[in-house]
């Protein structure tokens, strides 16, 4: 499947690659170094900077700043390989003039030796030269004047060509503006940006500007080539794909980060991407960018197999092409293939009709859902519960409740939880279910045995002041009382547990009444507010 994808990609590049290659190419996008890597220009004077260049794209043309303490603000390189003597050549670049010096001649550009016919360059004068806008081939050869009035700032496409035999041209901006018969016998590979090539002349001038897309080919371009690669420097152009990686790798997703330029064309982006060991290209669409900057992206990928690697790439398409890079990236996600781990499973809270069924789970960071299959017979399991969705990469613990049991009966249980990595089970458990129904736990039990504090040791009952008094009889297992209405003891207390609203409540009171007790009211137990429906209680009386 690699190979496979290279083959696409590599292909489709193809299709982008322009008929000519230049021997020698400098886009100056934040460097001075060409693009196969393999030569730099050096600085004389200040430092280099970088600015925007023809498409409004920052850093990606290197700036000159003429005149300087010193001499002149230029760049030089050897390039061994250019032509030489009367061979076949074109020369494509583009400048931005921020003023002309002194307001006469330039140097953009020029190799060779300063004698006749033996160096190669352009020079360009501005309109209150000594040679009014005079664009000329320079080391004594042809020129042509009448070529308009420039003003600064201006920004000009220049290409020079020769044929190797004696046909020499000069373009700018796609505009042919000479054609001359002249024979070089160009000598030296030395290189100047910026000034007039080293030799016995030197008359301080220098570029005011910026310079951008140097490119030299060992071939005369034609007409319909110099055009297409005019416009291929227009301001639409196919995008590019930079800063491509993945982060916050999980176990079944990740995210794609990216740059997109759009150049200025709307392009829509998608990531590609597979397994290393499949055979389906899956493919995410992802945001879009526009303008002519630099856009940061990110796209999250989702569905994939935990502890896999993946081969990816991103696609950026614009009406003038398609963009992708020509290495593929890799990246692993995290997790397990093994099916989710059960552990310590057992039962608890058996009653007579429901039972708790307990264990630990671990996913291995896989979404998981859980259930209990159970039944009367180790080897029938035909009821089953559903339980919680369990995400983990440890032990968690987990619960799943059992309910309308029959009682006093076995039943046998085995915790099942599946995921994409398989079907995890338990060992078959059993547990018996009660006779009858345990005996509720009250909130609250005081059984007066010798004390008003409640069974739970710390809740009590107050005895109020100034009512009537009280003592313990049988043994000190209950709380007794006269009868006498106006000596009647009180106790109140404060039970914050006590059921509010209309929660349901049970409360039980065992009495013992003597006689002629019933012949009033008898205030029993209540708690509340003396508001319609806002106490709970009950007064005993007599049938009369």
């Amino acid at each position: 499947m690699k190979k496979t994808l290279h083959v696409l990609w590599l292909t489709l590049f193809s299709i982008n690659i322009n008929a000519q290659t230049p021997i020698q190419e400098f886009n100056f996008n934040g460097s001075l170094t060409n693009s196969a890597n393999t030569a730099t220009f050096a600085v004389t004077g200040n430092s280099i900077s970088y600015g925007t260049d023809r498409n409004g794209i920052a850093n990606n043309a290197v700036q000159l700043q003429g005149v300087i303490s010193g001499g002149q603000h230029s760049l030089e390189a050897n390039l061994t390989n250019l032509p030489v003597g009367n061979a076949a050549r074109s020369i494509s670049l583009w400048l931005k003039c921020s003023s002309f010096v002194n307001n006469t001649n330039i140097y953009p550009f020029g190799y060779g030796t300063q004698a006749a016919n033996q160096a190669f360059g352009i020079q360009q004068n501005s309109a209150a030269s000594e040679n009014p806008n005079r664009l000329e081939v320079y080391g004594f050869g042809p020129a042509t004047n009448n070529i308009g009035v420039l003003t600064t700032p201006v920004q000009l496409d220049y290409v020079i060509t020769h044929d190797g035999v004696n046909t020499t041209k000069i373009y700018r901006d796609n505009n042919l503006l000479l054609t001359t018969t002249k024979t070089w016998n160009t000598v030296g590979t030395i290189v100047t940006i910026g000034k007039i090539i080293a030799g016995t002349y030197n008359d301080g001038i220098a570029v005011n500007g910026f310079i951008d897309d140097l490119k030299i080919y060992n071939i005369e371009l034609t007409a319909s080539q110099i055009a297409a690669l005019y416009n291929s420097s227009s301001t639409v152009a196919m995008p590019t794909v930079s800063n491509v990686s993945a982060t916050n790798i999980g176990n079944t997703s990740a995210t794609i980060n990216y740059t997109i330029n759009a150049n200025n064309a709307a392009t829509t982006t998608e990531v590609h991407y597979v397994p290393t060991a499949g055979v389906t290209v899956q493919i995410q669409a992802g945001p879009s960018a526009s303008g002519s900057s630099d856009t940061v992206l990110s796209q999250v990928i989702s569905g994939l197999t935990p502890n896999t690697n993946y081969e990816y790439n991103v696609w950026a398409f614009n009406s003038e092409g398609t963009a992708f890079l020509q290495s593929s990236l890799y990246f692993t996600t995290t997790g397990t293939t093994t099916p989710a781990v059960i552990t310590a499973v057992n039962s608890s809270n058996v009653t007579n009709v429901s039972a708790a069924i307990n264990f630990s789970l671990n996913t291995g960071g896989i979404t998981t859902p859980t259930s209990v299959n159970y039944g009367t017979s180790a080897s029938a399991l035909t009821s089953s519960a559903s339980g919680p969705i369990v995400t983990s990469s440890s032990a968690q613990p987990t619960t799943i409740n059992l309910s309308s049991l029959n009682a006093n009966t076995t039943y046998y249980y085995q915790v099942v939880a599946p995921n994409t990595n398989g079907i995890a089970t338990s060992a078959v458990g059993s547990f018996t279910t009660l006779a009858v129904a345990p005996a509720p736990t009250p909130v609250y039990h005081f059984p007066f045995n010798g004390s008003l504090v409640a069974t739970d040791g710390v809740t009590a009952l107050a005895h109020e002041v100034n009512s009537g008094p009280f003592s313990f009889v049988n043994g000190n297992t209950a709380l007794a009382f006269g009868n006498n209405i106006n000596v009647t003891p009180n106790f109140t207390g404060t039970l914050s547990n006590l059921p509010q609203g209309n929660s349901p409540r049970t409360v039980s009171v065992r009495l013992s009444f003597e006689a002629n007790a019933l012949g009033q009211g008898n205030n029993i137990f209540g708690w509340g507010t003396p508001v319609a429906n806002q106490a709970f209680g009950w007064t005993q009386s007599s049938a009369g």
